[in-house]
């Protein structure tokens, strides 16, 4: 047993060396560190009775993890299939299984999900620098590259599996759904610079799908967006990637009515018709007013599109064309002709949508679409393209999948996934000496004097720290 001047002995020890408040925030790390070894050490042990048919326990390896509280190493028991042949198969962790801790990873939990948070927001390196300055470690640049990198294509891959499932096999995505008279979508696209590749750009290709509007006071939102992006070959692959997102949330049947909009782009405004069949497809209001004030002027742009609002497309382009031979100069004449052949190609989208829906939803607030632009620009343009960086296909392509699942708000929910824990081939391991309960107990009293000094009866005491103490191995 240890008296009362052992512990005040001990805390005067702890406090050797703390000169400030930041030393003893790094003394209470070492301290979590400990612990935290201790837990895990302690939860290997509870799982093994429970260990899986056919399998024996091989022994113990020990693994190295950085969390919020720094590196911390531990072992936990490897379970190989018990068989008479002594070939090496496969091994199992159950702890590593229990905790989602991922195979061969050095980064986890909390740290891992701050580190590509960042890393969606930041440069990497500035990622870096950031949580190394907030006292997280001192975790490469690189390291949290590669984090992003893997989790991102990883979700890549389940995107393509969706829409093989859905296009190839005819599988619909499971869940439950919900059937809405109208679905509005918006497409955009933003160039990207690469590196390290045949091309120097390549598109980023974006949907956003929402039900309507909601009114708060004088503010109006998107009702339910989801947003949808990616790098895709050709259009058709991004409607099918889209059309693929629809099916997860909503019950469609041939009373459904799609509203598209979309700039001049032949994957929008062509691809869109040949993919949603009797979509209500229309050119972006602002990018059709710019292109034709930069060619006619601004007065001039201002009156056709209120010709435009009325409904009379035969008029708004009798006009355009009319207005050609007025051009003062030869460059300008061919400007005018390029909008005047746009509009023309395109001659079935130029009315609002809301001149040519079903009269059944005539009683609903519609409103002007046009959020495409602003989603681009907020959800992937500041990240990947305002720094003047560039970006290898791979690289651009998990960054996008992580900006998706972002702007959908699941971004922390994909980094807390369950993964397989499976381990290929199994080396020598290392064996541990073993402890009795009974030597666990007295070094524990030995190391914990808070619970037999002068404040054990104190509430912080009885209920805290014998709380974590019953973890066996706990270190003070």
């Amino acid at each position: 047993m240890v008296n009362g001047s052992t512990s005040t002995a001990t805390i005067t020890s702890l406090l050797d060396g703390i000169e400030n408040f930041n030393t003893l925030e790094e003394v209470i790390l070492q301290i979590a560190r400990r612990l935290l070894v201790a837990v895990l050490e302690a939860l290997d042990d509870t799982l093994m009775p429970a260990k899986p048919k056919g399998y024996r326990i091989a022994g113990f390896r020990y693994r190295t993890i950085t969390c919020l509280y720094g590196d911390i190493t531990f072992k936990r028991r490897l379970y190989v299939k018990a068989t008479r042949k002594k070939k090496r198969g496969e091994g199992r962790f159950l702890l590593d299984e229990a905790l989602n801790l991922r195979q061969g990873k050095r980064l986890t939990g909390r740290l891992l999900k701050l580190a590509v948070s960042l890393a969606t927001r930041l440069p990497f390196r500035q990622a870096a620098e950031i949580m190394a300055e907030a006292g997280m470690g001192q975790l490469s640049h690189m390291t949290i590259h590669s984090e992003v990198k893997r989790n991102g294509l990883e979700q890549k891959e389940l995107q393509e599996a969706l829409r093989n499932n859905l296009f190839v096999s005819g599988e619909e995505p499971q869940g439950k759904k919900k059937k809405v008279p109208v679905l509005f979508i918006e497409a955009d696209g933003i160039m990207i610079p690469l590196q390290r590749s045949k091309q120097d750009r390549i598109e980023v290709k974006v949907g956003i799908v929402y039900e309507g509007w909601i009114e708060k006071g004088n503010a109006r939102h998107l009702k339910n967006p989801r947003v949808v992006m990616g790098i895709y070959e050709d259009g058709e692959q991004f409607w099918e990637a889209l059309t693929t997102e629809i099916a997860r949330y909503y019950e469609i049947d041939e009373k459904t009515i799609y509203v598209v909009n979309g700039d001049g782009a032949s994957w929008v405004q062509k691809t869109a018709k040949e993919q949603l069949p009797g979509a209500i497809v229309q050119l972006d209001r602002y990018h059709l007013h710019r292109d034709i004030r930069q060619a006619y002027g601004n007065e001039t742009a201002q009156g056709l599109m209120e010709i435009l609002a009325k409904g009379q497309e035969q008029v708004f382009l009798d006009t355009l064309e009319a207005l050609i031979e007025e051009a003062p100069n030869r460059k300008n004449k061919q400007q005018c002709q390029k909008v005047y052949d746009y509009c023309q190609r395109y001659r079935d989208n130029l009315l609002d949508y809301r001149l040519r829906l079903p009269r059944q939803l005539e009683g609903q607030k519609l409103y002007g679409m046009g959020v495409a632009e602003t989603t681009v620009d907020k959800k992937i343009a500041i990240r990947m393209k305002k720094r003047g960086m560039s970006w290898s296909e791979a690289g651009a392509t998990a960054m996008v999948a992580l900006l998706m699942l972002k702007a959908n708000g699941e971004l922390a929910a994909w980094l807390e996934k369950k993964m397989p824990q499976v381990e290929k081939n199994p080396v020598k391991v290392i064996k541990e000496k073993k402890i009795s309960k009974e030597d666990v107990e007295e070094w524990l009293r030995k190391r914990v004097p808070a619970l037999v000094g002068p404040e054990a009866g104190t509430d912080w005491v009885k209920y805290t720290m014998r709380q974590l103490t019953r973890i066996s191995g706990a270190i003070f």
